[in-house]
C-alpha cells in the first residue's frame, strides 16, 4: 500500500467579487420579440352551388325524386322513413307475433357531396342506403341496399347508376 504525502498546510482559494463589482450598473432587459403572427390562410376557391335533380328507384318503384344543392364544402342530404303497422302472419298470434313487436320499418338516405375540388372539379360522392321490410312472413327482418359512388357531371349532363340489388339512382345536373 502506498501512502501519499500532503504538505502540511493547504491553501484554498474561493474567488469572492467586490463589492464594487456588485454594484455595477446591469445592462437593461432587452425587449423580447413578438411572436411571429400566425399565417393568413389563401381564400379556398370552392366550386360553385351545384342543383342536381335526383331520382332513386327500387326496381320500378320511385322511392324519391327532387332536387339537392351542393354548394362549397357543403354535402346535400335528403332521409325520409316510414313506421306503421305490420299485419301478422297466418298463425301467429296479434301481441305476440314478430310484426307486432317490430312493424312495418322503411328508410331512405341521400347524401350528395362534392368530390375534389382540385382534381376533379365536377365530381361528386353519393351515397344511399334504403332499408326495406321482408315481406316473406317466414324470414321476417329487413331488406337493406346501398350505393356509394363518385360520379363526375359535367353541365347539363346526366348519369344512371345501377346496383345489382335493382337500387338505380339517376343524377341531372341543371347548370
Amino acid at each position: 500500500m502506498h501512502r501519499i504525502r500532503l504538505p502540511a498546510a493547504l491553501v484554498v482559494l474561493i474567488a469572492v467579487p467586490s463589492l464594487a463589482q456588485e454594484k455595477a450598473p446591469r445592462d437593461p432587459p432587452r425587449p423580447v420579440p413578438a411572436p411571429a403572427p400566425y399565417p393568413i390562410a389563401r381564400a379556398v376557391k370552392y366550386p360553385e352551388p351545384v342543383t342536381l335533380e335526383v331520382e332513386v328507384r327500387d326496381g320500378k318503384t320511385l322511392l324519391w325524386s327532387g332536387s339537392l344543392m351542393v354548394g362549397g364544402p357543403r354535402s346535400a342530404s335528403f332521409s325520409q322513413s316510414k313506421n306503421e303497422y305490420l299485419p301478422p302472419c297466418p298463425g301467429e298470434e296479434e301481441l305476440t307475433s314478430w310484426a307486432a313487436q317490430n312493424g312495418r320499418r322503411t328508410s331512405l338516405r341521400i347524401s350528395i357531396s362534392p368530390g375534389s375540388r382540385h382534381a376533379l372539379p365536377d365530381s361528386f360522392r353519393v351515397s344511399i342506403n334504403y332499408d326495406s321490410p321482408s315481406d316473406d312472413c317466414g324470414q321476417r327482418g329487413s331488406n337493406t341496399l346501398g350505393l356509394e359512388r363518385v360520379v363526375t357531371l359535367q353541365p347539363r349532363t346526366s348519369d344512371t347508376i345501377r346496383a345489382g340489388s335493382g337500387l338505380m339512382l339517376k343524377l341531372k345536373r341543371r347548370d
